[in-house]
Protein backbone atom coordinates (compact mmCIF):
# COMPACT_ATOMS: atom_id res chain seq x y z
CA UNK A 1 0.00 0.00 0.00
CA UNK A 2 1.36 3.70 -0.73
CA UNK A 3 2.09 6.04 1.75
CA UNK A 4 0.03 9.32 1.14
CA UNK A 5 2.50 12.46 1.38
CA UNK A 6 2.68 14.69 3.57
CA UNK A 7 2.71 18.03 3.55
CA UNK A 8 4.05 20.57 6.64
CA UNK A 9 1.65 23.99 7.15
CA UNK A 10 4.36 26.11 6.70
CA UNK A 11 4.98 24.52 2.64
CA UNK A 12 0.95 25.72 2.69
CA UNK A 13 0.06 29.19 0.50
CA UNK A 14 -3.29 30.60 0.70
CA UNK A 15 -5.37 31.92 -1.98
CA UNK A 16 -3.79 35.00 -1.79
CA UNK A 17 -0.74 34.08 -1.89
CA UNK A 18 -0.86 31.96 -5.23
CA UNK A 19 -3.07 34.86 -6.54
CA UNK A 20 0.30 36.85 -6.67
CA UNK A 21 2.43 33.95 -7.96
CA UNK A 22 0.13 33.26 -11.21
CA UNK A 23 -0.08 36.73 -13.71
CA UNK A 24 -2.88 37.76 -14.53
CA UNK A 25 -4.29 38.97 -17.89
CA UNK A 26 -3.44 43.06 -17.07
CA UNK A 27 0.26 42.22 -15.85
CA UNK A 28 -1.13 42.12 -12.23
CA UNK A 29 -1.94 39.15 -9.86
CA UNK A 30 -5.15 37.02 -11.42
CA UNK A 31 -7.99 37.40 -9.24
CA UNK A 32 -9.02 34.94 -6.03
CA UNK A 33 -12.08 33.61 -8.34
CA UNK A 34 -9.58 32.14 -10.78
CA UNK A 35 -7.33 30.45 -8.19
CA UNK A 36 -10.35 29.07 -6.70
CA UNK A 37 -11.38 27.93 -10.05
CA UNK A 38 -8.37 26.21 -10.86
CA UNK A 39 -8.31 24.42 -7.36
CA UNK A 40 -12.59 23.38 -8.54
CA UNK A 41 -11.34 21.75 -11.51
CA UNK A 42 -8.50 20.20 -10.03
CA UNK A 43 -5.38 22.32 -11.33
CA UNK A 44 -4.58 22.84 -8.27
CA UNK A 45 -4.95 19.60 -6.20
CA UNK A 46 -4.74 18.88 -3.69
CA UNK A 47 -6.37 21.98 -1.73
CA UNK A 48 -6.96 21.96 2.18
CA UNK A 49 -9.40 23.95 4.02
CA UNK A 50 -8.23 25.34 7.39
CA UNK A 51 -10.11 26.47 10.10
CA UNK A 52 -12.71 28.63 8.50
CA UNK A 53 -14.88 27.93 4.99
CA UNK A 54 -12.06 30.69 3.05
CA UNK A 55 -8.93 29.25 5.06
CA UNK A 56 -8.24 27.39 1.75
CA UNK A 57 -4.32 26.29 1.15
CA UNK A 58 -2.75 24.48 -1.66
CA UNK A 59 1.18 23.12 -1.18
CA UNK A 60 3.90 25.08 -2.62
CA UNK A 61 4.78 22.36 -4.68
CA UNK A 62 1.99 21.90 -6.56
CA UNK A 63 1.52 25.59 -7.11
CA UNK A 64 5.06 26.21 -8.71
CA UNK A 65 4.56 22.03 -11.02
CA UNK A 66 1.41 24.49 -12.39
CA UNK A 67 2.89 27.43 -13.25
CA UNK A 68 6.36 25.77 -14.47
CA UNK A 69 3.57 23.41 -16.84
CA UNK A 70 1.67 26.94 -17.81
CA UNK A 71 5.28 28.60 -19.29
CA UNK A 72 6.09 28.60 -23.05
CA UNK A 73 9.27 27.94 -24.28
CA UNK A 74 9.60 30.48 -27.48
CA UNK A 75 12.13 27.89 -28.83
CA UNK A 76 9.89 24.95 -29.46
Amino acid sequence: METPPVFKRQEMLSVGNIRKMIPGKNGGPCSRQHVHNLIEHGALSPAFKFGGKYNIHVPRAVVEEYIKGCQIDPGK
